[in-house]
């Protein structure tokens, strides 16, 4: 299990992950200025995409984590996202949000804790163990897949 710290306070969050300059693999110039200094990005594993059948998540589950994931800055970081804002997002109602964390949380892919000042907060290392846990897999199924072209 991981060491939990205390979340931040709302005031003092860790900066944002910086952006990618321009002589990584051409991600700038892929994405056409839709990458900003203060919007950031979220990096997804590929595994996740490929295996999201295999973890057992719909659509919309997989759409929350994306969300979720916008958040997630290092392995122990909490993140405390407001419903609200997801669903704004997504264009679906709050309570839809809330029912696809409820089953994220059923199927162990995060956990939910309770932070000293009573905020729920969510922690996704259970989706990172999962993820790594199928990877080998998933990376041969897609070996097969090219093989059969």
């Amino acid at each position: 299990m991981i060491e939990h710290e205390p979340p931040f306070a709302e005031n003092q969050l860790p900066a944002s992950p910086p952006v990618p300059t321009a002589g990584g693999h051409g991600l700038l110039q892929k994405w056409q200025g839709g990458i900003r200094e203060k919007a950031g990005f979220v990096a997804v594993p590929v595994v996740l995409l490929r295996g999201q059948a295999r973890l057992g998540l719909t659509a919309t589950e997989l759409n929350v984590l994306l969300n979720l994931m916008g958040y997630w800055w290092t392995l122990d970081t909490p993140v405390f996202p407001r419903t609200n804002i997801i669903a704004k997002r997504m264009g679906v109602t709050s309570r839809t949000v809330q029912r696809a964390i409820e089953s994220l949380l059923k199927k162990k892919l995060m956990t939910r804790e309770r932070a000293k000042d009573g905020k729920r907060v969510l922690y996704l290392h259970p989706l990172a163990e999962k993820v790594a846990a199928i990877a080998d897999t998933v990376l041969w199924e897609k070996e097969v897949e090219s093989s059969d072209v």
